[in-house]
């Protein structure tokens, strides 16, 4: 008998995947590679164009200003910064901080600046090439600065303030302060405005007399404004109104700094005209009685107070060691944030107006009548009053509240007629302020602000919305200097000889335990 035999299916052991099933994992890893490459790019080119710089030097050293910052961030054109620095005198100090501000100004103008950085002795062909393009010497120190076809050189002499060394001493000069980004930006600012602004400033009514550079002799001298008018490509003459038919056409701005005496009939008209022509005009007052210039002020929306303000003080006599009471007649209040890019950056410093002042009061009825629209830049507080005797002297003045007003005062106020609300359109603008003293050499080295607040308002009066031009002080060089006493040396000594080697060893015995665990 045949025994039968049941087949069974063959069995096969599990071997690993099939090929389609390592294909598609291959695929899959390849795919995860290049998305995680993708990502890392992406992260890299986000960050490259969208990145931030902090400054955490002592002094904000590389830490640019308002102004220029706003100056660069409204640039149509791109802007081209050479260095080339053949060596020699202040260049070789400075180069390190000319370079690294420059890329200060690239990260601020998103690119629109870019800088190059030519040694002629490295790289002979391209300093012939520029030598040739630019018509200069071979042996310079200075930046190029290239703008829509315009170049402007800004020399390493103009970007540093220096020690007066003695002669008699085999030293050379050293530098004291670093003035780069002045110097720049009103390069940059000059050959994007093309011609400079003209500013005319009225005489004949005892004004003082704004000079450029020179050395003040008096409190009432005007030499820093003069220079800083200079360095924000901005020119300035004197007019006398007496004397012509109109105000020139090539005026942008007309400043009545101070007068001691009153203007005639025949020069408010002028004026008037003026400000009807969308003119801008920058009123400054003495203190003095100026009843038809304040006529025509109260007319535009701003009436000059009749008395100056005071206040009264208690200080310590250092003789007698008793309390005086003194009399104050500069004033210092706070800058209004609401004065746009004229007390934006100032918002919340306090306003120090050096000699007389006036307090203003302000129509605002003129708003909806004649369309001016009036802004506060600076006020004063209630400890100040408005002293109508005059009497400043060996008295100590009181306040009569039956005939003088107390606090607070507006002391200085931004008049622009016909602006339309979303619209631009040329219109005429005024700034007033019921002190002149702040801006001559006296008032600006008791408070150096109130150059700004100057400037601000002259740019402000230009157009300039950007806001530059206004005057960066220089960074001064310092040297920082490390002083340890005998008690700290001994504690470093310390730190370095025991502490390095305990921590190493410490690793290295937790290391050792680790292993023998």
């Amino acid at each position: 008998m045949a025994e039968e035999t049941e087949s069974k299916p063959a069995t096969h052991r599990y071997g690993g995947p099939s090929s389609g099933k390592r294909f598609a994992i291959g695929v899959n890893v390849v795919v995860q590679v290049f998305i995680v490459m993708f990502i890392v790019a992406l992260i890299n080119f986000i960050s490259f164009r969208r990145f931030v710089r902090w400054d955490f030097t002592r002094d904000q050293k590389f830490a640019l200003s308002t102004q220029t910052k706003n100056l660069l961030g409204t640039l149509q054109k791109p802007v081209k910064a050479i260095v080339y620095f053949a060596g020699g005198g202040a260049a070789g100090q400075i180069a390190p901080d000319v370079m690294t501000l420059l890329k200060e100004y690239e990260y601020a103008s998103h690119r629109k600046l870019s800088a190059e950085i030519v040694d002629p002795y490295r790289n002979l062909s391209r300093a012939k090439e520029l030598a040739e393009k630019y018509r200069f010497a071979g042996e310079e120190n200075i930046v190029i600065l290239d703008y829509d076809g315009k170049s402007k050189f800004v020399n390493a002499q103009d970007m540093v303030e220096m020690d007066q060394m003695n002669p008699m001493m085999p030293v050379a000069p050293q530098v004291r302060g670093f003035k780069g980004e002045a110097a720049l930006t009103a390069a940059i600012l000059e050959l994007v405005e093309g011609k400079p602004q003209k500013l005319y400033l009225t005489t004949g009514h005892g004004e003082p007399d704004v000079a450029l550079g020179g050395r003040p002799e008096k409190p009432d001298d005007v030499t820093v404004l003069g220079e800083y008018f200079k360095r924000s490509n901005i020119k300035f003459d004197k007019i006398k109104l007496l004397d012509v038919e109109r105000v020139p056409e090539d005026a942008t701005a007309l400043v009545v700094f101070g007068p001691r005496q009153d203007l005639s009939e025949r020069e408010i008209e002028l004026l008037d005209n003026y400000w009807r022509n969308k003119g801008r005009i920058l009123v400054m007052l003495s203190g003095t009685k100026t009843p038809r210039l304040n006529a025509w002020l109260t007319n535009a929306g701003v009436k000059p107070g009749e008395g100056r303000l005071l206040r009264t003080v208690t200080v310590m006599n250092m003789v007698n060691g008793q309390r005086d009471t003194r009399v104050m007649a500069s004033v210092e209040g706070l800058f209004d944030p609401s004065g746009g890019m004229v007390t934006k950056e100032l918002a919340g410093e306090n306003a120090f107006f050096f000699g007389a002042s006036v307090p203003l009061e302000l129509d605002r009825t003129k708003t909806t009548t004649d369309q001016i629209q009036i802004t506060e830049l600076a006020t004063v507080g209630k400890e100040f009053w408005a002293e109508l005797d005059g009497t400043v002297g060996p008295a100590i003045p009181s306040r009569d509240p039956a005939r003088e007003k107390e606090g607070p005062f507006t002391v200085a106020v931004a008049l622009e007629k016909g602006a339309m609300q979303g619209v631009k359109v040329d219109t005429a603008r005024m700034i007033v302020v019921g002190n002149a003293g702040f801006l001559t050499d006296g008032g600006l080295s008791q408070f150096d602000m109130g150059l700004e607040f100057g400037l601000n308002s002259v740019n402000w009066l230009l157009n300039r919305e950007q806001g530059a031009g206004v005057g960066i002080p220089p960074k001064e060089k310092k040297l920082v200097a490390l002083t340890l006493d005998e008690d700290k040396l001994r504690k470093l000594a310390y730190a370095v000889v025991l502490g390095l080697p305990g921590i190493v060893a410490a690793f290295g015995f937790l290391s050792w335990s680790q292993r023998r665990r």
